[in-house]
């Protein structure tokens, strides 16, 4: 089984280069989308149910 993860950062780079690293070294993990910034990330955990969230802890004027 797959683990169906959700990367949420304000920066393009972290999520890209996250998303590498778990691509290259996790075979159970399944990248299913990226957010941006708080209101997309819920509006996609809400859409996606993802089963592991990665999640930056400042975005701009909101937090994780």
């Amino acid at each position: 089984m797959k683990l169906k993860t959700l990367i949420i950062d304000g920066e393009k780079p972290s999520r890209d280069n996250l998303q590498a690293i778990l691509v290259d070294y996790f075979d159970e993990v399944i990248v299913i989308g990226h957010a941006e910034n708080v209101e997309s990330g819920i509006a996609m955990i809400t859409q996606l149910s993802p089963d592991l969230i990665f999640l930056d802890m400042e975005m701009g004027v909101s937090t994780g």
